[in-house]
């Protein structure tokens, strides 16, 4: 698609959606020690359940590498959820999907950015 987005628009879109809706998050970094090959460009914690969330320009030839498609079975398998995004829409309709599926919420969390170590 001529004109799509770059990824890293899309990454820090997605970002600021997973910040605003409360998740626990952290963007993982390929082929840094201990992140498994394919796995997920974004680790979420959201209501409770595991979400996995690669994202792809939203171009046909964006698609999901085998050790990304083996991710996504492995975090499926262990009940966690895995989905490709392509935009930070389809990010905000996954977490609805959750929602929806878990019923409202009493309170939103307010989520704060404090240093790992004093």
């Amino acid at each position: 698609m001529a004109g799509a987005p770059r990824e890293k628009i899309i990454v820090e879109q997605v970002r600021a959606v997973l910040r605003r809706r409360g998740c626990f998050f952290w963007k993982t970094s390929p082929g840094s020690y201990g992140t498994p090959a394919g796995m997920t460009d974004f680790a979420c914690v959201y209501r409770g359940l595991f979400v996995g969330l690669e994202v792809k320009r939203p171009v046909a030839s964006s698609k999901l590498n085998p050790a990304q498609v083996r991710q996504h079975a492995a975090i499926r398998a262990a009940g966690g959820l895995a989905e490709t995004v392509t935009s930070a829409a389809e990010a905000e309709a996954v977490l609805d999907g959750i929602d929806a599926r878990l019923g409202p919420r009493a309170v939103t969390p307010q989520v704060t950015r404090q240093p790992l170590v004093a």
